[in-house]
């Protein structure tokens, strides 16, 4: 080649690389960027129609044949590779070389799902438009490593306008996607794609059933009642979930096979012998979960004092609530709480109490007592539930505490305080997070540790994290000119012996 052919081959090149450089620092693609790729474009060709010889010699040169069969090993290996992957892909294995594992499913998770007597079913539900279909290819793949570990896992996907007598047995809402379980009859929605959320489901869908009794003589809210304010909507989810819901008309005797006794709402004042007889209840390893509203004369002051819990008498509003809701509809969230209870609350969907009081932290010999719920910090606590009365300076502003403790026999027992009652009602157990926090209380008070314990594994890797402009300026500043420095190098030494 010529030195005119060289020079014009460099300045192709240099035309080139710049273009590209000033496209990614400038995020587009501008019209008089366009300008370098055509120069590079004419210099490159007229660099080879002035050699038409070298061109000629070129395409029958070593190197050339040496290049072809480099270009042939290489497609040869990408072949092997994806050979490799397929049958993988076909016989489902997969090879997990994290340090801590997180593409592979955890022994619990193994050992459950190969455990199962009867088939489990995952049904997706969608609006069928194509942009969360795309969202399907996700939930397979989630879904996966589960079902190749047994025959007995299937998944279905379905528009719910395609099946609406599905959407309406699995009660699927206006969102626009949805996932969940069904095994022998029980039913249960998915949260998250990630193992924890998948396992606990399946757990929760598979586990032997544990009664819980709610207590019915001091006018508490009825398990029964369709009504506004009655509880049959909860009663059915929980029933739905494999729990076993049943009423107690007194507590003289207790049950043999009570998992949680629960309180919601009493309006009668509870006397010394239930108090007593509920304390010797907890204190022999029972659990209770109470739910007491403000300005209802319950007497309970003396039982939950002995559990580290103190209800104030008072009344929480939200101060700007909005047009179409109370103020007394109070949102709440975790805070700062690390029990498993909280982290077990699904992100962003925080729980609503209606007319709401706060509860206290007391010191109890024995007793651990911890925050899992906490109004929000712009809650306004009054004397009365006249929105004009005085303000109050509460202690704190928690709305759910949990006591836990050993007596002297080290029997494990479990309180659960709620500072208001109707948000397990029809109205509003459905409000989302009101149920999660129903049923983590209920996981926990009925010692299902497995359902909270089980966290995904977090990967250890550290990352660099560059914004759009800066990744432009690492390419334009740094790669750019090294990707100039190297080809001018080797072009100069490949070059100088045909000048």
């Amino acid at each position: 080649m010529n030195a005119l052919g060289k020079l014009s081959l460099i300045l192709s090149l240099l035309c080139f690389l710049f273009t590209l450089g000033f496209k990614l620092a400038l995020s587009g693609w501008i019209p008089f960027i366009s300008v370098g790729f055509w120069f590079g474009l004419f210099f490159l060709l007229f660099a080879l129609a002035i050699n038409l010889q070298f061109l000629r010699s070129l395409l029958k040169s070593e190197s050339l044949r040496f290049l072809g069969k480099s270009l042939l090993l290489l497609l040869a290996s990408f072949a092997v590779v994806f050979f490799v992957n397929f049958i993988f892909y076909k016989k489902n294995l997969t090879v997990d070389i994290t340090d801590n594992k997180i593409h592979s499913l955890s022994e619990l998770s193994q050992a459950l799902v190969k455990a199962l007597p009867e088939p489990l079913y995952f049904y997706y539900f969608h609006v069928g438009n194509s942009k969360v279909r795309g969202f399907e290819p996700q939930v397979r793949a989630a879904l996966e490593p589960y079902l190749a570990l047994s025959s007995k896992l299937h998944f279905q996907s379905y528009s719910i306008f395609q099946r609406p007598d599905l959407a309406e047995k699995f009660k699927v809402g206006d969102e626009e996607s949805s996932l969940f379980i069904e095994h022998r009859g029980r039913i249960q929605r998915l949260s998250g794609l990630d193992e924890a959320s998948i396992t606990n489901g399946i757990l929760k869908v598979s586990k032997e059933a544990k009664r819980i009794y709610f207590l019915q003589s001091h006018d508490e809210r009825k398990i029964e009642d369709n009504s506004t304010f009655g509880l049959k909507g909860m009663k059915e989810q929980l029933e739905r979930l494999h729990y076993e819901i049943a009423s107690l008309t007194n507590f003289d005797s207790v049950p043999e096979d009570i998992a949680i006794l629960v309180m919601a709402g009493p309006r009668v004042r509870v006397s010394e012998a239930d108090q007593s007889k509920i304390r010797d209840y907890i204190l022999a390893g029972g659990a209770l979960l109470v739910a007491i509203d403000p300005g209802e004369d319950h007497g309970l002051g003396p039982l939950l004092k002995s559990f580290g819990v103190e209800a104030q008498d008072v009344f929480l509003f939200t101060p700007e609530a909005q047009a179409s809701q109370s103020n007394l509809l109070v949102l709440t969230h975790a805070g700062q709480s690390s029990h498993e209870v909280a982290l077990g609350l699904a992100p962003g969907l925080n729980p609503a109490l209606f007319i709401s009081s706060s509860l206290q932290v007391l010191e109890q010999e024995g007793v651990k007592v911890s925050p899992v719920l906490e109004h929000l910090p712009n809650s306004v606590a009054r004397s009365d539930i006249d929105p004009a009365s005085s303000v109050v300076k509460s202690h704190s502003l928690f709305a759910a505490l949990l006591s836990e403790g050993l007596n002297e026999g080290n029997n494990y027992f479990r309180v659960a305080t709620v500072a208001d009652s109707d948000f397990m009602t029809n109205q509003f157990f459905s409000r989302p997070g009101n149920f999660d926090f129903i049923l983590s209380l209920v996981t926990f008070l009925s010692k299902d540790e497995d359902l909270l314990k089980m966290q995904s594994p977090v990967p250890e890797t550290t990352y660099l994290i560059l914004t759009q402009t800066q990744l432009n300026l690492y390419f334009l500043f740094f790669v750019l000119p090294m990707c100039v420095l190297f080809f001018l190098v080797a072009l100069f030494f490949k070059l100088r012996k045909l000048f």
